[in-house]
């Protein structure tokens, strides 16, 4: 009885692990006249075709699953052009932004900063000639 058992459930298994490895494959951008030719366009099984409406804003799918005898999903998705120019650009803000000279005054508050914690701990370490300093940029 165990092996009738091991047979038999063998098979429904396979089919229940190559079910689930299944996805629908998507094709390429079809052109087509208007939606009734893209609902009229043959789809196979397991698959998915993307249109193109040329006289419409619109783009259509159409998708089949993997069962011959499913009925098709058929998606229409309205497209709208976003016009960019500068006019329609947020403005910059600039006191959101650090200047370089900002920057340099950082950088020397902490080479300070380090002077003063080797000099703490007794360090006698110094910065180069010249002083290290990053000057006005």
């Amino acid at each position: 009885m165990n092996n009738y058992y091991q047979q038999s459930y063998q098979p429904y298994y396979q089919q229940q692990q190559a079910a689930q490895q299944q996805t629908i494959q998507t094709g390429t951008l079809l052109s087509v006249r208007n939606e009734n030719e893209a609902r009229m366009y043959p789809v196979g099984p397991g698959y998915s075709v993307i249109f193109k409406d040329e006289n419409k804003p619109y783009i259509y799918t159409k998708t089949m699953g993997f069962n011959q005898f499913d009925t098709p999903v058929f998606e229409r998705y309205k497209l709208i052009k976003e016009e960019t120019d500068e006019k329609t650009l947020p403005a910059m803000d600039a006191n959101k932004y650090a200047l370089k000279n900002d920057l340099a005054d950082l950088v020397n508050k902490v080479m300070d900063l380090q002077e003063e914690i080797l000099a703490l701990k007794g360090d006698n370490r110094k910065r180069p000639e010249g002083d290290g300093r990053i000057g006005e940029c």
